[in-house]
């Protein structure tokens, strides 16, 4: 009951407690890596304090941690702005060269390898005494991140899935951060932040507010609907072999081509072994591809195009 009613509406999306609505416990206003969060199923990967906002706190640290008003008295000073859905949102400062904080959520399934997702999210800035910022991104584990004894800087060691390199300086309007990717892995937190170097970031000190995070499977991406015929793939994931069971594959050429559509191998389908009239399996070697997503593509006797995909590993 729990979990249907933090994605009600939300159908879709994997995002537990998606707009910050539910309190763990009581509306204490913080989320960080340091003590437990107030907000259920978010907090801080490392030892930096991000902003729990909610309307709930307006009464608690004079009007500091309320929505819409915050960092300030009620009516008067620090930020004013509602939240793009429900009554609470997040808040992240950045500094560079000195710290930035994060923001990690918890999905409500794992990713499932090769499929494609798409993800958004929110964000506004502050107020116009913040600079404007670049690179939001949200980058994906498979483990909860959780660093609370040491002061941690960055996590530039992450690579964001998504990230939006517009330089964002609205602060009035809730600005969407969005892209999709094909999972690589069974992940299950994300976190939301700028993983980029100084010399690659625009803005010196800046503060966002954060709110109705989504990652959703994308059903029918088109790569399983393009032609009449399956490609069949095994195993997948697989390592150096792969076993490849097309239609009439005999005298044609299978191409693998990555997740930007450029082509990395073509084979000849003449070492097949027949299973019956029509269908035959070849086994294609792909020791030299790195890790990752790959599709393939071959063409039956009549012209027709046949596709699949495989995850490396």
């Amino acid at each position: 009951m729990l979990l249907l009613s933090l994605n009600k509406a939300y159908s879709q999306n994997l995002v537990l407690n998606p707009s910050f609505e539910v309190l763990r416990d009581t509306c204490w206003p913080w989320m960080d890596g340091i003590s437990d969060s107030a907000c259920l199923y978010w907090d801080c990967p490392i030892y930096q304090t991000p902003d729990y906002l909610n309307k709930c706190a307006n009464s608690l640290l004079n009007g500091f941690m309320g929505v819409p008003f915050n960092w300030g008295n009620q009516g008067g000073g620090g930020g004013f702005q509602y939240a793009k859905d429900g009554d609470a949102y997040a808040g992240y400062w950045h500094l560079v060269g000195l710290f930035r904080e994060y923001i990690q959520g918890r999905l409500s399934d794992s990713l499932q390898i090769g499929k494609k997702y798409k993800c958004y999210y929110y964000v506004v800035k502050q107020s116009s005494s913040y600079d404007s910022m670049n690179n939001f991104g949200m980058a994906f584990s498979t483990y909860h991140l959780h660093d609370s004894t040491t002061l941690v800087a960055d996590l530039n060691y992450m690579t964001p899935k998504i990230n939006d390199t517009t330089v964002i300086n609205d602060t009035l309007n809730w600005v969407k951060i969005e892209g999709t990717f094909i999972a690589d892995s069974n992940y299950k937190y994300f976190t939301i932040g700028n993983f980029f170097s100084a010399e690659q970031t625009i803005g010196i000190s800046s503060y966002f507010y954060v709110d109705d995070v989504h990652v959703e499977l994308v059903e029918n991406d088109g790569v399983e609907e393009v032609g009449v015929r399956k490609l069949e793939v095994y195993p997948n994931p697989c390592g150096e072999k792969l076993l490849v069971t097309g239609y009439q594959l005999l005298g044609n050429t299978i191409e693998v081509t990555d997740v930007l559509g450029r082509i990395l191998q073509r084979d000849e389908a003449s070492n097949q072994q027949i299973n019956n009239s029509s269908t035959q399996q070849i086994q294609l070697d792909v020791s030299s591809l790195p890790n990752g997503i790959y599709f393939i593509k071959a063409t039956d006797m009549n012209g027709n195009l046949m596709n699949g995909k495989f995850v490396k590993e």
